[in-house]
């Protein structure tokens, strides 16, 4: 019998969620640990949006993605061979 394999799917759902000043101060560690999952807070003072808690952005994983879109599209031809174009580096644009 061939072993059994089992795979999983991971999304990544943004919930965000409202919480009055009072009620966040009274459970901050509870509401902390639901930023640490990847939940945002939004906290409200008489119905206004005073704050946006979440958690902290990947940025090296945004800008692999990006370069990973770029490289898809990019070409790199034949950059060995000269231009045929004569220029000097004091020469003025």
């Amino acid at each position: 019998m061939p072993p059994i394999m089992y795979i999983y799917y991971v999304q990544k759902v943004n919930v965000m969620t409202d919480v009055n000043v009072t009620e966040f101060r009274s459970r901050l560690p509870d509401y902390l640990a639901r930023v640490k999952r990847g939940e945002e807070i939004r906290i409200l003072r008489h119905g206004r949006v005073m704050a946006v808690l979440s958690p902290p952005s990947d940025q090296r994983g945004r800008a692999r993605d990006e370069l990973t879109l770029l490289r898809d599209t990019a070409r790199v031809d034949d950059v060995d061979s000269p231009l045929d174009l004569h220029w000097h580096a004091d020469a003025p644009a």
